[in-house]
């Protein structure tokens, strides 16, 4: 091909085609170093969703450093050239698994397991930064050289390309038949993706690796659907018999058709692997199974006071799992595993039957349940009365008596914690020193993405007139950032605030165009929402200024959102009109953007009544909901028939002055002693022993005439034959 220009790059020759672009061979103008350039397909470049996408995910791709991750030294966008300049590896693991399958060979066990571990550290890196591949094979695996080239290592390569043009209008279809293979099963159905489906990817990479053959070859998606969804994979040791049992679990338990049956996060693949390599890997769960038969019990009346949470490193999230909740489970000392809770109701146990399997020698079959309400909240229970408890903090729980869980509440199971966690953002959460982040009373602030300025131009110079702004939820506050064009060219620079929920800002539509050495001001006003979403604290994010004539050159600046709290809540009771042999809930909401607690207290309760709340006192987190049963006893009952109604108020008082107290009332209606039941019985049983008196008297007064009779014709016959 003839030398073209891209920007500051002379293309040299192709390297090859991609569903998403071309691949050329480059040399960076400014440096004579060859790169590989990713130019995408026209029709892409020239879709407004696509180059939206393009950048946030360039933005986030530029800033991965890690030596198995490809680097990105820059990237472009215009409507006739969109593209991404990496470093130029030559080789990929595809191209040489062809090679030695030629051959007639493969991979020694030792070294496949050492490139999936390579992979997957570099693959958890990238997770803990929020960003899922969800395209990995061995094509995108590239394979460069160490410093003493003695081996070869691992680089991955378009990290995240393939979620750029999903439903875009216009796209075409991007199904490449080398693609399939490593599809995860919730992929080809078109679910909700995790970084779990990249654990099945790099399952199917090992498996390939060591077997020389992927477990499936789907020609079609509808084959992939078929076989990742219903086939059953070749057990690895059927195609190489030298493969150790060990080995074989961990790979078929990363190619667990059900994402909560594979590793539930890299950073546990990576401490399985890594205990592989030692030597110290007993035993894996491919799926789950039931606990041993024969395991001593053990009583437990209080929870162990050793049992430690860990620090825990969560799986990134994306922006449509907020609002979702994560359950984190594990041992001691032990890599956690994750968990969606999607379920309205989730089972906890040893049983294979269960969504969450936990084995050990305390944990009963049937152990445990979550139980999701129609607010969104969760509660746990016992269902059963598993013999060594279900733990909420230092209470056991009754049995089958649902228990309010709180984010950052410690459940404990058997020799096993769980915590919940309610995703509030894309920013990662952690625990330090064994305190969950997101526990009662505490907020968790939105993390920065910079945490510090950044540079990344010499030509825009920006300055904040402050780096916190403070602002009431429902109301509008301005700031003005100042920039000067320092470079020598014209430009327009472009407004990007990152960290915050798109709702709670307004940006310009257009961006500031200035002429060289000028200045000028782009404003954004911040909204937060008048709701319990806009969480009272310090809100960190990063105000970027864009260059539109080269949108690698920004200027990042942190810069902290102080969000005024505000309460407010509402009550009902749920039957205002009851007997006294029953019970009405008490439901109060928390619909303050800060925690608050809230006192109930009895009101003008007749003296012969008792009102009894279940909790004197309660503390929500914003828009967190509970319901508190309300139960009565009356003293002085009627005899027979209803009563009547006494009535009594409750109040619910705030603990901020802001909000005043709420007061309802309700109607209880004594139980008679002689229910209607018993009374109709009674009356039932007086008739029938009336009915039975009298019907006894003429029985016998009927049979007493007849006896009488038989005695006058007997003695009349007697005297006949006297005088006879």
């Amino acid at each position: 091909m003839s030398s073209q220009l891209i920007d500051h790059f002379r293309l040299e020759r192709e390297l090859g085609t991609g569903k998403l672009g071309t691949v050329y061979l480059a040399v960076n103008k400014d440096d004579n170093s060859q790169v590989a350039l990713k130019r995408f397909h026209p029709y892409l470049s020239q879709n407004t969703q696509f180059r939206d996408r393009f950048i946030a995910l360039s933005y986030a791709i530029e800033k991965l450093k890690h030596p198995n991750i490809v680097p990105i030294l820059h990237y472009g966008y215009a409507p006739e050239a969109t593209y991404l300049a990496m470093a130029y590896i030559p080789g990929n693991l595809r191209n040489q698994l062809a090679t030695i399958r030629q051959q007639g060979q493969t991979y020694a066990i030792e070294q496949a397991v050492t490139m999936t571990a390579q992979m997957t550290d570099g693959l958890q890196y990238a997770h803990s930064r929020k960003l899922i591949h969800l395209d990995l094979k061995t094509s995108n695996i590239l394979l460069g050289n160490t410093a003493d080239s003695t081996r070869q290592t691992p680089l991955i390569s378009d990290f995240g390309l393939t979620t750029l043009a999903e439903g875009l209008r216009g796209s075409k279809s991007l199904q490449f038949t080398n693609t399939y293979a490593y599809l995860s099963p919730e992929q080809v159905r078109g679910e909700r993706v995790d970084g779990r489906a990249d654990i099945y990817s790099l399952g199917v990479i090992l498996y390939e690796l060591v077997t020389g053959r992927v477990p499936f070859v789907p020609r079609s998606i509808n084959e992939a659907v078929n076989f990742h969804t219903r086939g059953t994979i070749p057990r690895p040791t059927a195609l190489r018999p030298d493969i150790p049992p060990e080995l074989e679990r961990l790979m078929l338990k990363a190619l667990a058709r059900k994402p909560n049956e594979r590793f539930q996060s890299m950073s546990a693949l990576m401490g399985v692997l890594r205990q592989y390599q030692s030597g110290g890997l007993s035993a894996i769960r491919t799926v789950p199974e039931p606990a041993p038969r024969q395991h001593k019990t053990q009583y437990a009346s209080e929870p162990a006071a050793s049992l430690q949470v860990p620090r825990i490193e969560r799986p990134p999230v994306q922006q449509e799992d907020v609002g979702r909740a994560r359950l984190s489970y594990g041992k001691e000392n032990e890599t956690p595993e994750f968990f969606w809770l999607d379920k309205n109701v989730t089972n906890i146990g040893r049983d294979s039957a269960n969504d969450i399997i936990i084995e050990g020698n305390q944990v009963s079959r049937f152990h445990a349940r979550i139980d999701r309400d129609s607010t969104g909240h969760y509660r746990i229970m016992d269902p059963q009365g598993a013999t060594n408890g279900v733990w909420l903090g230092a209470s056991r729980i009754p049995v089958n008596e649902p228990r309010v869980w709180q984010p950052g509440q410690v459940v404990r199971i058997g020799e096993f914690w769980l915590t919940l966690e309610i995703i509030k953002s894309t920013q990662p959460q952690s625990a330090v020193n064994g305190v969950v982040a997101g526990a009662v009373g505490a907020r968790v602030a939105t993390n920065s993405i910079a945490n510090k300025p950044q540079d990344h131009s010499d030509r825009i110079n920006v300055q904040l007139l402050a780096d916190k702004i403070s602002v009431a939820p429902g109301q509008r506050r301005p700031m003005r950032i100042d920039i000067q064009n320092e470079g020598k060219e014209t430009d327009h620079f472009a407004l990007e605030l990152h960290g915050l929920p798109s709702s709670w800002y307004t940006t310009p539509q257009n961006a500031l165009h200035l002429l060289p050495e000028r200045r000028g001001t782009l404003q954004v006003t911040f909204h937060p929402p008048r709701t319990h979403d806009a969480e009272a604290g310090l809100h960190n994010f990063d105000v970027i200024i864009r260059s539109q004539l080269n949108r690698a050159e920004y200027v990042s600046r942190p810069v902290k959102l102080d969000v005024a709290p505000f309460y407010g809540m509402n009550t009902t009771l749920q039957t205002r009109k009851f007997r006294s042999d029953q019970a009405t809930q008490l439901n109060i909401g928390n619909i303050g953007n800060i925690a608050d607690s809230y006192t109930i207290n009895v009101l003008d309760a007749p003296p012969d009544l008792e009102v009894r709340p279940q909790q004197p006192k309660i503390t929500l987190q914003p828009g967190q909901s509970e319901s508190l049963l309300i139960r009565t006893q009356s003293l002085n009952r009627p005899l027979i028939g209803r009563g009547k109604g006494k009535r009594f108020r409750l109040s619910v008082e705030s603990s901020s002055t802001e909000v005043p107290a709420q007061v309802l009332t309700g109607e209880v209606f004594p139980v008679p002693i002689l229910s209607t039941m018993l009374l109709a019985l009674t009356s039932l049983g007086l008739l029938s022993c009336f009915a039975i008196t009298i019907l006894s008297i003429l029985f016998f007064a009927v049979a007493g005439n007849g006896f009488g009779t038989d005695q006058t014709d007997d003695s009349n016959d007697d005297t006949i034959q006297g005088q006879s």
